[in-house]
């Protein structure tokens, strides 16, 4: 079942730079969670144990989001994003409530 606009969800993905724009790429179909500004250690262990997806998906306000966060420190790393889904004609794009590195490495 798609999920309805403005939904808040968690995703993980490569986070990479896309020419001054952030990304997920090979980013997992984001699903729904109630919780989107702290994560637990249960919820970084099952992001973790996921697979690379097939979705990119862009990404605002990675620079601002949390006070003093560097998005330069995640890039090419796999990571657990977590906020607002939007849906618009040119795809999806997340308002990001929360970034955690899952690895320094986007490998499969």
């Amino acid at each position: 079942k798609p999920l309805p606009p403005e939904s808040t969800v968690l995703t993980i993905g490569c986070l990479t730079d896309d020419g001054g724009d952030w990304t997920l790429t090979r980013a997992v179909a984001p699903t729904r969670v109630s919780e989107t500004e702290s994560t637990t250690p249960e919820e970084m262990k099952k992001s973790d144990s996921k697979p690379p997806g097939t979705l990119t998906l862009k990404l605002s306000n990675v620079d601002d989001f949390r006070p003093g966060f560097k998005p330069d420190t995640f890039k090419g790393h796999k990571v657990q994003a977590k906020g607002l889904l939007h849906i618009v004609r040119a795809g999806q794009r997340l308002t990001v409530n929360s970034l955690e590195s899952l690895s320094n490495s986007c490998g499969a």
